[in-house]
C-alpha cells in the first residue's frame, strides 16, 4: 500500500511545485509589467520638471515694441520746382502766360473760322481769286480771334490771382469774380446793359468750367 501510494505522493508534490513555481512567475511578470507601465509615466514628468526648471532659470525677455506707424510719404521739393512755383505765383506772370496761351487759341480758332467763309461771288470768281479771298479772311479772322482771346485771358488770370492773394482762398467764388471782370471789361464798350450781362455770362460759363475740370481731375 505504501509503495501504491508513493507515485500519488510524488505527483501531488510536483504539482504544488509547479503551480508554486508559476505563482513566483506570475507575479515577477505583474512586478515587470508594472515597473514597465510606470517607467514612460516618470520619465514623462521628470522632463515636464526639467522644463519647468530651465524655464524659471532663464531670465524673462523684454516684450517686442509694437512697430511704428507708418509715415506718409512725402517728397522733399527741389529747389528748381520751388523757383518755378514761386514764378507762377506772380500775377504779372500768369497773366503774361495767359496773354500768350489766349493768343495762339485765338490764332487757332480764327484760321478755322476763316476757312469756312464763303466768297460772296463763288460762281464769278476764278480759282485763284477764291484762294486769295480766303487766305485774306483767315488772317483777319486770325488777327481779330487771337487779339480777343488774349486780352479775356490775360484779364482773367490776373484778375483771379489778385482775389485768391487778397482772399487767400482758393475756391469757385475766385472763378466767379475774375470772369464777371472779364466779362464786363470785354463788353464795356457796348454799353453798361451789355456790360452787366457779360459778367453775368462769363462768371456763369467760367464757374461751369471750373466745375467740370475739377471733376475730371
Amino acid at each position: 500500500g505504501a509503495l501504491r501510494r508513493a507515485p500519488i505522493f510524488l505527483f501531488k508534490g510536483e504539482r504544488r511545485r509547479e503551480s508554486h513555481w508559476r505563482g513566483r512567475e506570475r507575479e515577477e511578470r505583474g512586478e515587470r509589467g508594472f515597473v514597465d507601465d510606470c517607467v514612460p509615466a516618470c520619465l514623462r514628468e521628470r522632463e515636464r520638471e526639467s522644463e519647468r526648471e530651465r524655464e524659471m532659470d532663464q531670465p524673462e525677455q523684454p516684450k517686442p515694441s509694437p512697430p511704428p506707424p507708418e509715415q506718409p510719404s512725402f517728397k522733399v521739393p527741389t529747389l528748381e520746382e520751388i523757383k518755378a512755383q514761386e514764378m507762377m505765383d506772380n500775377c504779372a506772370v500768369r497773366g503774361v502766360l495767359s496773354l500768350v496761351g489766349g493768343g495762339g487759341l485765338g490764332l487757332f480758332m480764327g484760321m478755322l473760322l476763316g476757312a469756312l467763309d464763303n466768297p460772296p461771288h463763288v460762281d464769278i470768281m476764278t480759282a485763284r481769286e477764291q484762294f486769295i479771298f480766303t487766305a485774306k479772311q483767315i488772317g483777319s479772322r486770325s488777327l481779330s480771334t487771337a487779339k480777343a482771346f488774349a486780352v479775356m485771358g490775360a484779364i482773367f488770370s490776373t484778375t483771379e490771382c489778385m482775389v485768391e492773394k487778397a482772399r487767400a482762398k482758393h475756391d469757385l467764388k475766385n472763378t466767379a469774380i475774375a470772369g464777371c471782370v472779364t466779362g464786363g471789361a470785354i463788353s464795356v464798350r457796348a454799353g453798361a446793359k451789355a456790360s452787366c450781362l457779360g459778367c453775368v455770362g462769363f462768371a456763369t460759363f467760367s464757374v461751369l468750367i471750373e466745375k467740370v475740370l475739377a471733376g475730371h481731375q
